[in-house]
């Protein structure tokens, strides 16, 4: 499992006020779960990761890859082949949408699909986060002026 995706359940949890035992009572599932979870042991089914991305109220995308996830240089975000959504409300929508995909994709065996899926998810964020990079630059640039 992704130690960053550990580090980051530990801290919503801690950051909810929570024990290892309390989440665990709330997600329905062991104590002994939510510390291999912690310690990078294990990671929690989509269904899990969607229940504590809820739980914060962010999508189990930026659970799973954090705010700092952002594209390869040669990728750019915008430009050919990219597709500008600049509404947060609408790029939440496709990446939930799309996460839910992932999901009944893996539930009905169809892995291949699923893992396509993942590939197009993580271009949408790395494309968000490159808008937010981009947009907080021209704020700042516009502050300055």
């Amino acid at each position: 499992m992704d130690m960053e995706l550990a580090a980051r359940i530990q801290a919503l949890r801690e950051g909810l006020g929570m024990t290892q035992a309390r989440f665990a009572d709330v997600l329905i599932v062991s104590q002994g779960a939510v510390s291999r979870w912690e310690k990078g042991k294990h990671a929690p089914s989509e269904q899990l990761l969607g229940k504590i991305a809820a739980l914060a109220g962010i999508s189990s995308a930026e659970l799973r890859y954090g705010e700092k996830y952002a594209p390869d240089e040669e990728d750019g975000g915008g430009g050919n082949g990219h597709l500008e959504i600049r509404s947060k409300r609408v790029r939440r929508r496709v990446t939930d949408l799309l996460e839910e995909c992932v999901v009944k994709a893996r539930s009905s065996g169809k892995a291949d699909v699923a893992t396509a899926l993942e590939v197009i998810l993580d271009k949408c964020w790395a494309d968000a986060a490159h808008y937010r990079k981009h947009q907080r630059a021209k704020d700042a640039k516009s502050e300055s002026a």
